[in-house]
């Protein structure tokens, strides 16, 4: 059998996607989402009016990588890579957001000297639009590959969690009391690793997946991310920090991104010189970090 006999084509999953009956209320209530985020100004809001949509938009973007990555069956997307990018797409989103403020006021600006009477309405309904063709094209990119007898190609298997994993893990959780922190220290117990086999299977990954056993209690809320980080400096001095997502009250991941303290400016110039967060080989032991509790008043370092 051929391969394109096999394999659906790119407009045939792009076709299934749109006509999917069962999809179309959550691409309408995601796009629905996103075109509420652009609408309101930024130059006029005020600055707690700000970070409420910058956090908004961040969840948005780590919620529609996660799931537009849900069902890729290959080895090189397999679960840690996926809690990872949507990680990075978190940090990406509040890092660049200054950045994304500034083209946004450039676009506001152009269409008000093109003479267009409501211009947030327009770019909150380009925005919608382009998560509905984000949605959708995430959607066919990811639909599962079968082989003939409709059996998936890909299995995933888990092993023993490393030691220095859990340990870091636990300093994390060991940090604060709430956010479902003694609800995940019993899933931490009974966790397994999901196993990542890339094209060097000694090479270190900076993203980790866990696969947690049904029927121990979950913690609230469901899907986050876990309220301390762990910030070192492994990258020539830059930060790093080191976080925990929830995803249906379960342990899901541990990543390390840039430092939520760089500006757009410091991302620029390190992507510039060919940084990359593959350049670090190694879980950080505990006493590394400087553990960071989000607050009020922004993440602060615990005693």
């Amino acid at each position: 059998m051929t391969e394109s006999t096999r394999r659906p084509t790119r407009l045939r999953r792009l076709l299934t996607s749109l006509t999917d009956p069962d999809r179309l209320p959550h691409i309408a209530a995601v796009s629905a989402l996103c075109g509420v985020l652009t609408y309101p100004d930024p130059a006029t809001q005020t600055t707690g009016g700000r970070l409420g949509v910058r956090i908004g938009s961040a969840a948005l973007s780590g919620f529609v990588t996660w799931v537009g990555l849900r069902d890729l069956q290959d080895d090189f997307f397999r679960r840690p890579l996926r809690a990872g990018l949507t990680a990075v797409a978190i940090g990406a989103t509040l890092g660049l957001a200054d950045a994304s403020d500034a083209v946004d006021a450039k676009l506001h600006r152009g269409l008000i000297r093109r003479g267009v009477a409501r211009p947030r309405a327009v770019l909150a309904a380009a925005s919608a639009i382009l998560m509905v063709v984000a949605a959708v094209s995430g959607r066919s990119r990811s639909a599962p590959v079968s082989e003939p007898d409709g059996s998936d190609v890909a299995e995933e298997t888990t092993v023993e969690m490393p030691e220095d994993v859990r340990r870091l893990i636990d300093a994390l959780l060991a940090a604060t009391e709430s956010w479902g922190a003694p609800q995940l220290r019993v899933q931490l117990a009974a966790a397994r690793v999901i196993e990542y086999l890339g094209e060097d299977e000694d090479a270190f990954y900076p993203g980790i997946g866990f696969e947690v056993p049904d029927g121990l209690p979950r913690a609230v809320p469901h899907d986050t991310r876990f309220p301390v980080a762990g910030r070192y400096h492994p990258l020539d001095g830059r930060s790093a920090d080191v976080t925990l997502t929830i995803a249906d009250g379960k342990l899901a991941h541990l990543s390390i991104a840039p430092g939520a303290d760089w500006t757009p400016d410091d991302e620029i110039v390190w992507m510039d010189a060919g940084g990359s967060i593959q350049d670090i080989d190694r879980w950080p032991a505990p006493d590394e970090l400087v553990l960071l509790l989000d607050t009020v008043d922004g993440p602060q370092a615990r005693a």
